[in-house]
């Protein structure tokens, strides 16, 4: 299911409330391990965001859907 995600001040936030709701039902949900590693991740997306081609690792990576 596609699921359209709005802008807001922080561009990762809309993602991490999707997250949130499809969390329950992913796969290794209730593992420590697994949930220790998504958290660090989706901490690290919020605060980064979706890169551009202006960040240096991703420069040659198209990020066109």
């Amino acid at each position: 299911m596609v699921q359209a995600v709005s802008t807001s001040a922080q561009p990762g936030e809309a993602y991490a409330r999707a997250f949130a709701e499809a969390r329950p039902s992913l796969p290794g949900a209730g593992h420590d391990a697994v949930e220790a590693r998504r958290e660090a991740a989706l901490a690290r997306f919020v605060r980064h965001g979706i890169p551009t081609n202006r960040v240096e690792d991703w420069k040659f990576t198209s990020l066109a859907p």
